[in-house]
């Protein structure tokens, strides 16, 4: 009795094992991708600006280039774009140019292309990254003009000699300052000395601004201490 039990259990575990492994092969069958490999798949090559190769800026847009290294043999009837910044996706970002946005700052970018056509595996390359996205910085920048004295009651104008940014118009913005702190609504670049300005001194701070570069600020240097007027 003993040896019956022994040989049934022999061939479920041999039934079970025939089972398995006939599973398992139909498994992987149906996994298995149909149709032949691309000739040639090369990685997408991220094209800047001709002009300004290397660090991308914001404002720039990006271009993935399929036809380098090689190209794509034969080529794909669809080929799927998707930006990444950092490894990860970049919403809304799926076609084959990017403009950088102030987002991506820091951040290195890749594209990763899938191709596909009739007959042939479809097919995920991904580029290499780019440097880190940065800002631009102004050419010339220059601190705002301030009189050296200040009287109660009189007005105080600055001046500013034009910022550089290629391409793009600069915006400036002004605060004025008492003792280094900013006075409440003074934010033209003209203000009137008041009383409480008093043995104080006045200075402005100018802020710069432009689309895609880099905000600067920069700050006068400070009067004599204000003084009544007489």
């Amino acid at each position: 009795m003993q040896f019956l039990n022994l040989r049934r259990i022999a061939r479920l575990v041999a039934l079970g094992t025939v089972v398995g492994l006939s599973t398992i092969s139909n498994v992987q069958a149906f996994a298995a991708p149909t149709g032949s490999p691309f000739d040639s798949a090369a990685k997408p090559v991220i094209q800047i600006s001709e002009l300004a190769p290397g660090e991308p800026y914001v404002g720039e847009t990006l271009d993935a280039k399929t036809n380098f290294l090689g190209g794509w043999v034969p080529t794909p009837t669809t080929m799927t774009y998707q930006w990444l910044a950092n490894g990860k996706t970049i919403k809304k970002a799926s076609s084959a140019s990017y403009t950088l946005t102030p987002r991506e700052v820091g951040k290195s970018i890749s594209v990763r292309v899938v191709g596909s056509r009739a007959s042939y595996v479809t097919t995920t390359k991904e580029s290499d990254p780019t440097e880190t996205v940065a800002w631009r910085t102004f050419a010339s920048t220059s601190v705002p003009s301030n009189p050296a004295t200040a009287a109660v009651g009189e007005y105080l104008s600055t001046d500013v000699t034009p910022w550089s940014a290629p391409g793009q118009t600069v915006t400036y913005s002004y605060q004025w300052l008492r003792a280094g702190k900013a006075i409440k609504g003074a934010t033209t670049y003209i203000y009137v000395v008041s009383s409480k300005d008093l043995g104080k001194r006045l200075s402005v701070r100018l802020t710069g601004t432009a689309p895609t570069y880099l905000t600067v600020v920069t700050t006068s240097a400070p009067t004599a201490p204000v003084v009544r007027s007489y």
